[in-house]
């Protein structure tokens, strides 16, 4: 009982993160418990969210979020067999939750030594790559940049009434860059992680990508997104020849667009 005049200290991030992984822990269903996010990149910071994800030998995944002592505390239950299946088709995408998952990841629990295996198979596929894209795909996806380029221009050249050009301007950099992983063995992931690896290994790049978010104008925005192809693409791809028309329909949608 609380008596008059006292107080609680509210309960550390450690001490939310010890309670859940206990009661986890408890549950004879429960394969391992994993520490994910900036708590587990050690750049959490006093108002961070919590991330966990509990590995069980359940068939469904469910996600919950809880508020304790004010942060958000968000924990994903995920079956062992979805995880490893997920694994097996990561390749043949750059976009793949689990592998981001499985990469930041601290055992925090683990029962019969069920959760090193699964990490070391999950760094495994993250240093073998995606599978990248063939020579088709790559033209295929280019002349769909083309065509969307030559869109917004098209809105910008007629005064944009209904502001459409930032708005297809930010889903075609999303594209661009999403490709421009894929294209050069890497993971899709989280988009402070990705724009990270494309500073260091893109430079090019990441100073177009980066132009286009700062654009003041329209018209900057449009230059600062063509730079961007023009570097994630070889320019013959991006260049229209006699047999391919502006209205003519991409048959890969590599990008999902």
């Amino acid at each position: 009982m609380v008596q008059a005049g006292e107080t609680h200290e509210a309960p550390s991030a450690s001490d939310v993160i010890a309670a859940i992984t206990d009661e986890w822990r408890s549950k004879p269903s429960t394969r391992g418990v994993l520490l994910c996010g900036s708590f587990a990149l050690g750049t959490a910071g006093p108002d961070s969210d919590i991330d966990l994800v509990c590995v069980t030998t359940d068939a469904w995944s469910r996600r919950e979020v809880r508020i304790i002592a004010g942060r958000e505390v968000e924990i994903q239950e995920m079956p062992e067999d979805g995880l490893r299946r997920a694994l097996a088709y990561a390749p043949n995408t750059s976009n793949n939750y689990v592998i981001t998952v499985l990469m930041m990841a601290v055992v925090l629990f683990e029962r019969d030594g069920a959760m090193q295996p699964l990490l070391a198979e999950g760094r495994k596929v993250y240093d073998e790559g995606p599978r990248r894209p063939t020579e088709l795909e790559v033209v295929m996806v280019a002349r769909h940049v083309r065509h969307r380029l030559h869109e917004i221009e098209r809105v910008i050249a007629g005064g944009d009434p209904h502001r459409q050009a930032r708005f297809l301007g930010d889903l075609l950099l999303h594209n661009i860059v999403r490709f421009q992983c894929h294209r050069n063995g890497l993971w899709w992931s989280k988009a402070n992680l990705v724009f990270d690896l494309l500073k260091h290994r893109h430079p090019a790049f990441y100073a177009a990508a980066g132009r286009f978010l700062d654009a003041p104008t329209d018209r900057e925005m449009l230059e600062a997104l063509t730079a961007a192809a023009q570097v994630a693409f070889p320019p013959a791809s991006l260049t229209p020849t006699p047999y391919i028309t502006a209205k003519t329909t991409p048959m890969v949608d590599f990008m999902g667009m």
